[in-house]
């Protein structure tokens, strides 16, 4: 029997996201910087394209038809050093109005806003006593400013490699694991990519999160019934030591204690799909 074969690290897009606070940002970075087997489904970054278009139309959207008229509303035509805390208002306003009218499950948007909002301060800040911005080209830089930000956030998720695995529309409507993972319906396509891959080679993966209230709160239940490890990133590299203690997916699947019709049905599916045996009479 052969043991300790591993592909790898499937990330969770929450981890090549912005994070919430610097810990997790750190952890997440330091993570990335020691690992290059990292990997993501197609799903996966399918989502991460998806978060930054919406997150910047919505930024967009903002700056166009509701920053615009509101410095006009305020006078501010041409913008000097003292108009500081006035555009300051208007920021929070519409960061308020952004918040409300487009909601977002990412840090995406709050990171886009930040980067422009420190650029206006520095550049209003940077303004001597007698000198003034005209509000048309402050505002078509923050543009700029913006795709520039849009573009460094997508970065890494453009350049890691993408595993382009096919889950069946069965497994993505698989009732047990939707009962599990139920805050984000793309979780489960995630999830499946990566058991999917794992069954498909053979070789453990790890799968990489920060997702404490869908994933990781279930993360026993994930590994006991689809034998997918799953870990906040800086306990990655401990799991991967205690998984290549373990017989490969298929073995190890085939000693596991499988207790309901519908968990059954799933190795069925899987079998299905990649034309493999995993588990012999196992709807019996």
């Amino acid at each position: 029997m052969s043991f300790g074969q591993i592909s790898g690290f499937f990330l969770d897009s929450c981890v090549l996201l912005p994070q919430s606070s610097v810990s997790s940002r750190d952890a997440c970075q330091k993570f990335l910087n020691e690992n290059k087997e990292c990997f993501i489904s197609k799903s996966v970054k399918d989502e991460l394209l998806q978060l930054s278009k919406m997150s910047c139309d919505a930024v967009v959207t903002c700056i166009r038809y509701y920053m615009r008229p509101a410095l006009e509303r305020k006078g501010l035509i041409n913008i000097t050093r003292n108009d500081a805390t006035v555009v300051a208002e208007v920021l929070l306003q519409e960061k308020r109005r952004i918040a409300k009218e487009y909601p977002i499950r990412s840090g995406v948007r709050s990171e886009l806003f930040g980067v422009i909002e420190n650029y206006v301060a520095d550049l209003i800040h940077g303004l001597d006593v007698n000198q003034s911005v005209l509000m048309d080209d402050l505002l078509a830089n923050v543009l700029g400013v913006l795709n520039k930000a849009r573009y460094d956030i997508e970065k890494p998720f453009k350049t890691i490699r993408v595993i382009p695995v096919d889950v069946d529309e069965e497994l993505l409507t698989f009732v047990p694991m939707r009962k599990l993972v139920n805050k984000n319906p793309k979780d489960v396509g995630h999830l499946m990519s990566a058991v999917m891959y794992q069954f498909q080679r053979n070789a453990w993966v790890i799968f990489v999160t920060n997702d404490d209230k869908d994933i990781l709160i279930n993360a026993e239940d994930i590994w006991r019934n689809y034998g997918l490890r799953c870990t906040k990133p800086v306990w990655a590299l401990d799991y991967r030591r205690e998984i290549t203690r373990f017989k490969q997916p298929r073995q190890h699947f085939q000693e596991l204690n499988i207790p309901s019709v519908e968990l059954r049905q799933f190795i069925v599916t899987v079998e299905k799909k990649l034309g493999i045996k995993i588990r012999p009479n196992v709807l019996e």
